[in-house]
């Protein structure tokens, strides 16, 4: 869930520490040492993401997520995101994890647009998020936006 609502990458997801979690006032404060472009990121958690982390914030430890070995954790992650029916990405080979991250792209690019899409994901450039965004999903009506031409 964590995954879904920030768009992170495998890498700056399973860096996650218990204090970069602020449970009450639903944050995650991701460090930019564990980013691809090592720029820290804040992202606001659905409350059901809070209400998950909760049930797994026991035992103590300092990773959120402990010690998974990489091929175990994106097996069942594998497994969790077909249940979950996200599309695998037409281009052969894309990882199902990294479609999560397309999908939740895509996503926030119908609701608020591409530029929302790629402050989420990190990117410094617009058309790098265009790539990851499934255009048929993203349907805009710009008429709302133009100033009418009519005569009155």
């Amino acid at each position: 869930m964590i995954a879904y609502d920030t768009a992170l990458r495998r890498a700056s997801l399973l860096a996650i520490r218990r204090d970069d979690i602020d449970l009450v006032n639903r944050w995650l404060r991701i460090d930019g040492r564990t980013m691809k472009t090592l720029k820290g990121q804040n992202f606001r958690l659905s409350e059901a993401t809070v209400a998950a982390i909760q049930e797994m914030w026991e035992p103590p430890r300092e990773l959120l997520f402990g010690a998974i070995h990489p091929r175990m954790q994106f097996k069942h992650f594998g497994l969790l995101i077909e249940a979950a029916g996200v599309r695998r990405h037409r281009r052969k080979g894309m990882a199902k994890f990294h479609a999560l991250r397309r999908s939740t792209a895509t996503l926030v690019a119908a609701a608020a647009g591409v530029g929302a899409a790629s402050s989420l994901l990190g990117h410094s450039d617009a058309y790098v998020t265009s790539r990851y965004v499934d255009p048929t999903a993203v349907q805009l009506d710009v008429t709302k936006y133009l100033p009418s031409l009519a005569a009155g």
